[in-house]
């Protein structure tokens, strides 16, 4: 792996659908410092016509190496030099975090980290929709929409 500047490689099952693991070289070599794959994926928020916040997604980075301090960092720095502005917050209102990384079981396992309180909220009653249906596979789009269908019905005095 080193010899080919490669830092870190995505291990699949057996069909290749499925992300079962990575092995990078810090993996390799002992050291065991958090270093996950990341996501950054910013966003632009736009009131609906009843005034609920929504998010249209600008960018998505991914950054597979590095502390999620460094991921954000190196992120920010794509977003804006790609968009030619000198910092982010002139074209996105904010970003989510999303990191991955395999569990003990030897599951792939998302953490996403919004930015907003709506998100968080959302991120909150869709997972516990999920667990309710019995936490079934490929419905997370139906959970997050009944989930942000909650949120924004139940108005700014939900606890």
């Amino acid at each position: 792996m080193r010899e080919r500047h490669v830092q870190r490689l995505a291990v699949l099952d057996r069909d290749d659908e499925h992300l079962i693991g990575i092995i990078s070289l810090t993996s390799m070599s002992g050291d065991t410092s958090e270093r996950r794959p990341y996501e950054v994926t910013f966003h632009k928020t736009f009131l609906d016509n009843r005034g609920r916040p929504h998010h249209a997604e600008l960018m998505r980075v991914t950054v597979a190496q590095g502390t999620k301090e460094e991921a954000i960092g190196s992120a920010t720095h794509q977003f804006e030099e790609m968009n030619h502005v000198k910092a982010w917050h002139q074209l996105a209102d904010g970003y989510d975090v999303t990191s991955f990384h395999v569990d003990a079981s030897g599951d792939t396992v998302e953490e996403r980290e919004p930015t907003s309180e709506r998100e968080a909220s959302i991120l909150i009653r869709a997972h516990d929709l999920w667990e309710l249906a019995g936490r079934p596979q490929n419905r997370d789009k139906q959970f997050w929409e009944q989930a942000a269908a909650d949120v924004d019905n139940a108005g700014p005095c939900r606890e």
